[in-house]
């Protein structure tokens, strides 16, 4: 029980910048397994967008209630995951082999790929969020984190780490979860999904995991492996792909 609880702190402490190491300074081989929790902490960032939403919504216009909710998620995790997509795009944008990819993408800089994702990446957000009823943006949000994360954590059960450990940014081996893990987050995903949405909720989800299938092939094609800012890239793409799946499907039941 206590290395689970410590298993779940490092998760949450990992995936947003809540402090809660502070509690319980968590061993940093917990750090390698926190994939199994990567939806519990989609249902911690989805209900902080929820609150920001309803607390802005309440005092500012729809749009300007959705951008700031929006930064105020990203301040939440820290960019964890956009920082990741940026350096994607860089990497895969300016590299020509596996090594000048890889060397891309571990630079703190962001250069014009990355620049030019993130934009495009927060009109679609922008979009997505103020395309769908007020009433419903609490659902998108907390849906949409835990279907993001639940994607973007399957990563590793496909593709090895294309580092070594050392050479890696954080310096920890992500353990890929067993398939009891795996079973038990589609479940939390699938059952968010259907909680919010119905059985369009379940569609939506099958619509946001292709995502997955062709980040492997790609990767696998191009660096024979993942990174941390792949699953980044992944848990934002799916995400994202998450909130445009959603729009088109209630657009064509309406």
């Amino acid at each position: 029980m206590k290395r689970t609880l410590q298993n779940l702190i490092a998760a949450i402490s990992f995936f947003t910048r809540l402090p809660l190491y502070r509690l319980m300074m968590p061993p940093k081989e917990c750090y390698s397994r926190v994939l199994p929790y990567a939806v519990v902490a989609g249902w911690v960032v989805g209900l902080f967008g929820a609150a920001c939403w309803i607390a802005f919504a309440k005092v500012l216009p729809f749009h300007f209630a959705v951008i700031l909710t929006m930064a105020a998620m990203v301040l939440f995790t820290g960019a964890l995951h956009e920082d990741g997509f940026a350096d994607f795009a860089d990497g895969f944008g300016g590299g020509l082999n596996k090594e000048r990819i890889l060397a891309i993408m571990k630079d703190s800089h962001i250069g014009t790929y990355g620049v030019i994702s993130l934009i495009l990446l927060f009109i679609v957000r922008f979009g997505a969020l103020t395309s769908i009823s007020s009433d419903k943006v609490t659902a998108l949000l907390i849906s949409g984190a835990v279907v993001g994360r639940f994607i973007g954590v399957l990563l590793p059960n496909f593709l090895p780490y294309a580092r070594t450990i050392e050479a890696s940014k954080i310096q920890v081996g992500l353990i890929p979860m067993t398939p009891i893990q795996l079973i038990l987050s589609l479940v939390v995903a699938a059952s968010t999904g259907y909680y919010f949405f119905g059985w369009m909720g379940l569609m939506a989800l099958v619509l946001a995991a292709c995502t997955l299938p062709a980040t492997v092939i790609y990767l696998k094609r191009k660096i024979g492996g993942y990174t941390g800012d792949c699953c980044g890239m992944l848990i934002t793409s799916a995400e994202v792909a998450w909130y445009v799946a959603v729009i088109i499907l209630q657009d064509i039941r309406l």
